[in-house]
């Protein structure tokens, strides 16, 4: 989805051949400047929230976080800011969630091993409205307490502190959450690390099961040991909570779908159609990569194409295009095969075509590196693909219901601009557009997409639709057009591309 910059600011990207978003959320009174060595450290897009809030209860600013943040990100939170990150990810669809010194409740409940007193927060809530600023300073100290190096750390964090006058109703607000949140780990079903410091003062236990540090205090991610630990350690767990489509599955789908995907792809033949306007006149060999029924194969001959391999993954597609008409043996071979596995020899193709293909690689890099290898020198590359904010209105009514996958995640126009570059294609041409397709209803537009083969694939789906309680959910929380249709978007970009000389 697309994010909204006016609640997240982008706090830095690190160059990366996949699509990683962040989504960083700091403690009471702090700005998200204060993960800084953390997050210049790690690949992808950077987005912090001030969590603060002068009216929204804890809830409401958890799901207005998780409504208007990038989809699929690593939502990483410290002490207050972790617990909305834990609350705001059971209404996202989380790649993964870590939360720093952070507790089931931030003041003691019965049955649970540390945190303050309901006196000592009261009294510190006290203090705060009569005498703020000299409160947050306080407040620093309590984070400092136990570091090995306590005023370095306490210096550290004065650097990342909101001003406590100028943003004083928005703190005593907040601050009023730190008293109430409770959290169930159990609640977000995404992948979760809960890391606490030694001797911290405020919250002595992360949440359960939690990973203790090698450093101390409340603040202790920012001290090298804790800060290296922690970098050691999100590594590895964010490349192990990336998931990856069943290939096969995904044919099964399409293979399915092949009788019926002609009628029923009016998108996909806009988005073909205009494709091959594009690219102009043609010679030589080419692929259509994903090429489906073939709907594109004749126009490709057509501009001037002499041969054309079609590739798909599917075999009833294939099945398909070798019915459709017109087609010569001596100019139209069709071959099933892996878009990241080609059979075809290096530098013997004068063009690839591929139009909404790509949008089901795990790994546009990879992708785009085989199919720049069997690129001639100077041979062309004519992408369309999808994007973020594609299916965004079927995405947001699910959420309303469940954080399960329900729409494909989407390489955004960054990602795959550098995936091009990395792999020597210069970029000769761009365009995007919405285009959108409506329907009478709900179940209309649910055949629609079985009919294409578009169903969801994603691991960690629900099987089947969730039955009738979950569809009138779904159709409750359907955004409609003014005259009662459902709207349905495909984020679309085209892009033109050559291979050196």
């Amino acid at each position: 989805m697309t994010v909204n910059k006016e609640l997240w600011t982008q706090l830095h990207e690190n160059p990366s051949t996949t699509s990683i978003d962040w989504c960083w959320l700091p403690g009471w009174s702090f700005a998200p400047t204060v993960f800084a060595e953390l997050y210049q450290q790690l690949p992808g897009r950077h987005w912090g929230a001030n969590i603060h809030s002068t009216t929204a209860t804890f809830t409401e600013q958890a799901q207005t976080l998780a409504a208007q943040a990038p989809d699929n990100a690593i939502w990483i939170g410290w002490s207050l800011g972790g617990a909305l990150a834990m609350a705001a990810a059971t209404k996202s669809n989380a790649r993964s969630i870590i939360t720093l010194a952070t507790g089931a409740s931030f003041t003691q409940r019965p049955h649970q091993q540390g945190g303050m007193s309901a006196t000592q927060f009261e009294d510190f809530s006290h203090q705060f409205n009569t005498a703020p600023a000299k409160t947050a300073r306080r407040f620093l100290g309590l984070c400092s307490q136990g570091s090995r190096d306590a005023k370095a750390t306490l210096r550290a964090l004065a650097e990342h502190q909101l001003p406590a006058e100028e943003a004083f109703d928005e703190l005593t607000h907040s601050l009023a959450w730190l008293g109430d949140y409770q959290l169930d780990t159990q609640n977000a079903k995404s992948p979760q690390q809960h890391w606490y410091g030694n001797d911290d003062a405020l919250n002595p236990h992360g949440l359960i099961p939690s990973q203790p540090s090698c450093s101390s205090g409340h603040a202790f991610f920012l001290r090298a040991e804790g800060r290296d630990e922690l970098l050691a350690t999100l590594k590895p767990f964010v490349q192990n909570t990336q998931t990856t489509r069943n290939k096969q599955l995904v044919a099964q789908q399409f293979s399915r779908a092949a009788q019926s995907y002609d009628q029923a792809a009016s998108i996909q033949q806009r988005t073909v159609s205009r494709l091959l306007e594009q690219i102009g006149e043609i010679s030589g060999h080419w692929l259509d990569i994903g090429c489906g029924t073939g709907a594109a194969l004749p126009s490709l001959l057509a501009l001037g194409a002499e041969h054309i391999s079609g590739i798909d993954l599917a075999s009833g597609m294939l099945e398909q295009a070798a019915q459709r008409k017109g087609l010569l043996p001596n100019q139209v071979t069709l071959l099933q095969a892996d878009a990241d596995d080609l059979p075809i020899d290096s530098n013997s193709q004068d063009g690839v075509f591929s139009s909404l293909m790509l949008q089901w690689s795990e790994d546009p890099n990879t992708t785009l590196q085989e199919w720049a290898r069997v690129l001639k020198p100077n041979g062309l590359l004519a992408i369309a693909t999808l994007i973020p904010g594609t299916q965004r209105e079927l995405r947001q009514a699910w959420l309303a219901i469940d954080n399960q996958p329900h729409v494909n995640h989407f390489a955004d126009t960054n990602t795959l601009k550098l995936a091009l570059q990395n792999n020597g294609l210069t970029l000769l041409h761009e365009a995007q557009s919405c285009l959108q397709e409506d329907y009478a209803s709900l179940p209309e537009l649910l055949r629609g997409l079985k009919a294409i083969g578009a169903t969801n694939v994603n691991p960690g789906r629900r099987v089947g639709l969730g039955g009738r309680s979950a569809l009138i959910q779904l159709d409750k929380h359907y955004p409609r057009n003014a005259d009662g249709t459902l709207p349905l978007s495909y984020e679309v970009i085209w892009l033109i591309a050559r291979a050196g000389a």
